[in-house]
């Protein structure tokens, strides 16, 4: 024990001393910091109160409130930063004779790996620590049983004195295990969300600047390619993208909470724990055809807003031809076919998602009640309190991982759809503006550029060697 104490004093001694010699970068701006930025206390940073400021623009009723009235973005959570960085991350991807899968969600993983390989650690540590609370109820409980149990009997050397199997200092460590617990679960969840929200913004950046650049590239006239698809796919296709990218980590670490709780209901309640699992397994079949269903679904929907978003933008375009040949009729006719077109689809896949959330989400209780059943009528066993409230402690637990893994399935469904579409995008053919490249490689330009003889710079050749 003494020697843990003297290595834990001597690591800080060392972080210490190295935060003493390694020089503070300052870099000299203009702008005004973001209140993030400024940012040093803990309570601070665990309470947000540096996001008051910002939620005090829009105290103003008098007035709407315009983007010159916020603070300005981090240098590094601007466009032009997270491009000049995604775009060494992408290489040759944002070519469209790209071959192979370019996938982007591990690029965008690459491009905020500061951010989210600590999200990963905090989302897992925030997880594991209402477990600390479980222990605690569990111990005291035991604790309190038999004591009861062995009231007037003579505690032995190995018990501490207090007739049970657990000492004087395990007890007092499961009475600060009900507030320390809830305490850090609490912290790392504050982190967590601070840390994907990094993530989500860097990444937004990064994919808008993607898929303008491209946008530009392509001629919409010529092609299937339309305004609306392109709006959507910067607007909804983007924010299903940073929902899978951002929060990743709550599909495989709900696992880990899965795994967990089993260990404790297996330690807890023993074998009736199988009760449950067996009535678990059973339903697998109908999550793996209902998800496949609403997959199908989602691509339906996303196709039918492509449509709706192209008839309202031959509208805006046209709105004045509209006005004077009095079409309007006519076009609201079809916005409201193709919305209406849109809304069945949306709720077919509503409904399905309704469903399967309510199974998953009754899942824990008839889980615990096929539990207890089997432990009681099938094993015969008797329940005492401390096996009981542990094992809806439990419970309790595993329904936080049950509604958990329905919304993490739902964001990567629909960010896989999204992504498919924002790879048939970008490898659309493009313009082909290889006759403007004026003084390439040290030449003039092919035609129409600058300068031959003495007409006026008019002159030039055509790539087929014409004048």
């Amino acid at each position: 024990m003494r020697s843990g104490a003297w290595a834990y004093a001597w690591v800080c001694v060392l972080v210490a001393a190295y935060a003493v010699v390694t020089p503070v970068r300052v870099e000299e701006t203009t702008i005004e910091p973001n209140p993030e930025q400024i940012c040093y206390n803990l309570p601070d940073i665990l309470l947000f109160t540096w996001f008051t400021p910002i939620l005090n623009v829009a105290d103003d009723k008098s007035k709407q409130v315009e983007a010159s009235d916020l603070p300005t973005l981090m240098k590094a959570d601007t466009a032009f930063e997270n491009w000049s960085q995604f775009k060494a991350v992408l290489g040759d991807c944002e070519s469209v004779d790209f071959e192979g899968p370019r996938r982007l969600w591990f690029k965008l993983w690459i491009l905020t790996a500061p951010w989210f390989v600590p999200s990963a650690f905090f989302t897992v540590l925030a997880f594991l620590t209402p477990y600390i609370t479980v222990v605690s109820m569990y111990v005291l409980l035991d604790y309190i049983s038999s004591t009861s149990a062995d009231d007037g009997a003579d505690g032995g050397a190995d018990d501490g004195g207090n007739g049970s199997q657990y000492s004087d200092a395990m007890v007092k460590a499961s009475v600060a295990g009900f507030f320390v617990g809830p305490l850090l679960s609490a912290v790392c969840n504050v982190v967590t969300n601070h840390l994907q929200r990094r993530v989500a913004i860097k990444s937004r950046a990064a994919l808008v600047q993607l898929l303008y650049r491209k946008a530009v590239r392509i001629d919409l006239t010529a092609q299937e390619s339309k305004v609306g698809e392109i709006v959507n796919l910067m607007s909804s296709d983007i924010d299903n993208i940073l929902n899978a990218v951002a929060y990743v980590h709550y599909v495989w670490v709900p696992l880990l909470q899965l795994v967990a709780a089993a260990v404790g209901l297996n330690y807890v309640i023993g074998t009736a724990t199988w009760g449950g699992v067996v009535f678990m397994v059973a339903v697998v079949p109908v999550y793996i055809v209902g998800f496949g269903m609403l997959q199908k679904l989602q691509k339906l929907t996303l196709k039918k807003r492509d449509e709706r978003l192209d008839v309202i933008q031959e509208v805006l375009q046209g709105v004045r031809i509209i006005k004077s040949c009095a079409l309007e009729r006519g076009f609201l006719e079809r916005v409201h076919e193709k919305r209406v077109s849109e809304l069945k689809v949306l709720r077919q896949l509503q409904n399905g998602w309704i469903f399967l959330v309510v199974l998953m989400t009754a899942m824990p209780s008839l889980t615990q009640t096929a539990t207890f059943i089997t432990d009681t009528v099938i094993i015969g066993n008797s329940l005492d309190a401390a096996t009981a409230f542990t094992t809806m402690a439990l419970m309790d637990q595993l329904r936080a991982s049950m509604t958990i893994i329905p919304w993490c399935s739902q964001q990567l469904m629909m960010a896989a759809v999204s992504l498919g579409r924002i790879n048939n995008f970008l490898a659309r053919p493009e313009v082909d503006l290889t006759h403007r490249g004026a003084q390439a490689n040290g030449k003039d330009a092919t035609y129409g550029g600058g300068g031959g003889g003495g007409g006026g710079g008019a002159g030039g050749d055509w790539p087929d060697g014409s004048t």
